[in-house]
């Protein structure tokens, strides 16, 4: 059954032709019921594997796509995030897989997903994450890999669309979480999770009073332990510039709240706490693209 499916969506003409509105509304709810047990159970698992294969040529072929976001945000989506909660490991990655290669796409359509403009497929989307995937995102963090890495890619593309989402994850008690993950050594600190970090930092939805303490977060710690280990001393430029603006965005939090109340303490730590890592942030900073950036910024 699966190697007829996977010719059928591998003809470009057989795309083009059948892939219709009531398409997408159909293999929808095939995915939604294409699960169970007993003695259907090898079926059900092959044809849900061709149902699988199906949506993820549809997700690749973007003029398909794009002609049918509609039907893909209001029927198919909603079923992928359902499988997210199903007892199969297996099924639960490939609906997130399949769910974060169609949002990722959406939510980088200007003409789809515009985070300053309500626009109908925005209103959607935005409602599709908040009431839906959202309430997922505890089992997801803490599911077995691979789930949690592409949770964190997932977010990470969400909170940069649309940085308003960071108030979501800071009710949700998620920020905390997040904000473990980056630190060294840990299992769950990738290029995600810097991205992640700094569109928290960015947001100013967290207050630098919340960052700079509690277990969890203690940001300017675990920026200089970044820097020395993983930067400095590994090598792993890849993360350095992400560090960069967090640093810069942060030192400018610093310089508000020492204008907005001069009395505190904490604006004068933050400068002398970062400060150890002046000569590599000088050393990064000019060889790096981001400067440009910062500059620019401030101008």
């Amino acid at each position: 059954m699966t190697l007829p499916f996977n010719e059928m969506m591998n003809s470009s003409a057989f795309k083009s032709k059948i892939c219709r509105p009531q398409f997408v509304q159909v293999l929808s709810q095939m995915i939604d019921t294409g699960e169970g047990s007993g003695k259907n159970a090898g079926i059900l698992e092959e044809l849900r594997r061709a149902l699988y294969n199906i949506a993820e040529a549809l997700a690749k072929h973007n003029k398909l796509f794009i002609g049918h976001h509609k039907d893909i945000i209001d029927h198919l989506l909603p079923v992928l995030v359902k499988k997210i909660e199903s007892p199969s490991a297996d099924v639960r990655f490939l609906a997130l897989k399949l769910f974060t290669d169609y949002i990722t796409q959406l939510l980088c359509e200007e003409k789809i997903y515009n985070s300053e403009e309500a626009n109908d497929t925005t209103s959607a989307i935005n409602e599709l994450i908040l009431k839906r995937l959202f309430t997922h995102y505890g089992k997801i963090l803490s599911d077995k890999d691979p789930m949690p890495l592409f949770g964190l890619k997932l977010l990470s593309v969400i909170v940069e669309r649309n940085p308003a989402f960071v108030a979501i994850l800071k009710k949700l008690s998620l920020v905390g979480v997040l904000m473990e993950y980056f630190s060294v050594g840990h299992p769950r600190f990738n290029t995600f999770t810097v991205k992640i970090v700094k569109q928290i930092v960015f947001s100013r939805d967290v207050e630098l009073t919340e960052l700079c303490g509690g277990p969890q977060m203690l940001i300017i710690e675990k920026i200089n332990g970044v820097m020395a280990t993983n930067v400095m001393g590994n090598n792993q430029e890849w993360c350095s510039d992400h560090l960069l603006e967090i640093m810069n965005e942060i030192l400018h939090q610093a310089a508000d709240l020492k204008q907005a109340s001069p009395e505190s303490p904490l604006p004068q730590q933050v400068y002398d706490q970062l400060t150890v890592n002046f000569k590599a942030f000088v050393k990064l900073l000019t060889a790096s693209d981001v400067v440009s950036r910062l500059i620019t910024r401030h101008m």
